[in-house]
């Protein structure tokens, strides 16, 4: 009988070992996923602040200026859109393409991001040239 009841107590001891073992490795585990899921959070929140701070300085005043940050910004960095320099024609082109990969502008947005983008950042040959 004393070898049947170690053996119980044995047993026991070996699931409530294996829980508590089973419970600890389950939270950290947890906690690991969560302090990596924080830290791809900063990460991102990291890399969209330059971007926000990018686009302030670089676009110039104008009326659809928060207009073009929000819209634009969003995906790209100012600089890629303030170092081009195209036509009234080619900008409304630009951001057909880009409301075809996914960007929402209504049409009242869109007639004033194409006029201000076309006023700040026209071709050399157009009248709209980049202003100060």
């Amino acid at each position: 009988m004393p070898n049947i009841i170690h053996a119980q107590y044995r047993a026991r001891r070996y699931n409530w070992l294996y829980s508590s073992w089973r419970v600890m490795t389950m939270t950290m585990m947890r906690k690991s996923a969560v302090a990596a899921g924080g830290a791809a959070l900063l990460a991102a929140l990291a890399m969209h602040a330059p971007a926000q701070a990018d686009a302030s300085a670089a676009m110039p005043e104008g009326p659809a200026r928060g207009i073009v940050e929000k819209t634009c910004t969003g995906c790209h960095v100012a600089s890629q859109v303030t170092a081009q320099r195209k036509t009234s024609d080619q900008w409304a082109q630009t951001v057909d393409q880009m409301i075809g990969y996914g960007a929402q502008v209504s049409d009242e947005d869109y007639a004033k991001i194409v006029d201000y983008l076309a006023t700040n950042f026209g071709s050399e040959g157009q009248a709209g040239s980049p202003t100060s």
